[in-house]
């Protein structure tokens, strides 16, 4: 999957690409190919954006997996709004699709 992928941490972040490891820096974004196989725990860290590029499908996501920081995390990515703590597990799975 072609994606525009920015890291959000206070630390480098390696993904892996098709064309081996590629870090990027904090605050920093880089185009990549995602490796086959590691597009969905890619999407799942919270402190990186991953930008689907062209047409893509979207890479699907396991909710069982994840737990509600994990959750509450995707949501404020998506609508840019923080959840409040309080928001239960299917109301934020809700607002995830």
């Amino acid at each position: 999957m072609k994606a525009k992928v920015t890291n959000n941490s206070k630390a480098i972040q390696g993904i892996w690409a098709d064309d081996g490891i590629v870090h990027i820096e904090p605050g920093h974004n880089r185009t990549v190919t995602i490796k086959e196989g590691h597009e969905e725990a890619t999407c799942r860290l919270a402190f990186l954006h991953v930008a689907p590029i062209g047409e893509q499908q979207a890479v699907a996501v396991d909710f069982d997996t994840l737990d509600d920081d994990e959750l509450r995390a995707m949501v404020e990515e998506k609508t840019g709004k923080k959840p409040h703590h309080k928001t239960g597990r299917a109301k934020l799975i809700e607002a995830l699709a």
